[in-house]
């Protein structure tokens, strides 16, 4: 009869040989792993920087399309400051006659640094500011008529992947400026 060999444990070759398949299929998964946090790191910023970019331009848009609203013809309302890269723009949003310094009826938008900021009732007493959009790589207004090409841009940091930048470029019709 034959004796049978008790088993006890694994030999030096075979944990070694056991080590180094492990260690080929974690280096494998961290890899993995890694290429996976960098794409979700740039998708993310990409999503962020065109949600700036929409919000930022339909903010804007919606008060420059305002502009010159005056049902009484005594205000004076219409685009007070126009240069590359600040508009003030005006309306008489509460029909009172008169530009006040309440209801959004003086705005202006300008970069300031890489903020996009929006003035409420610039120079008066009651001048508030606030940023609206952080990080911007452009802003650019271009004035044609009673229409307003607004072109906005924005940089997103995207951890060691660099940045993302995504841009957007709108023209406004002001309604209340027809020539």
């Amino acid at each position: 009869m034959k004796k049978r060999r008790a088993n006890k444990g694994l030999t030096l070759i075979e944990l070694m040989i056991a080590m180094a398949v492990f260690s080929i299929v974690m280096t494998a998964v961290y890899g993995i792993y890694i290429s996976c946090a960098k794409t979700a790191g740039i998708q993310n910023a990409s999503a962020w920087a065109q949600q700036n970019v929409r919000g930022g331009l339909e903010l804007m848009a919606r008060d420059i399309r305002l502009a010159g609203l005056d049902a009484t013809g005594g205000a004076g309302s219409g685009i007070e400051e126009a240069k590359p890269r600040k508009i003030r723009v005006t309306s008489d949003r509460n029909q009172d006659g008169d530009i006040d310094e309440t209801d959004f009826e003086r705005v202006s938008y300008m970069l300031s640094g890489s903020d996009l900021r929006r003035i409420l009732y610039e120079g008066t007493g009651s001048q508030n500011t606030a940023t609206i959009i952080e990080n911007v790589a452009q802003l650019k207004f271009a004035y044609s008529g009673s229409e307003v090409k607004i072109s906005l841009a924005v940089e997103e940091p995207a951890g060691r992947a660099a940045s993302v930048n995504r841009s957007l470029v709108t023209t406004v019709h002001c309604r209340n400026l027809d020539y």
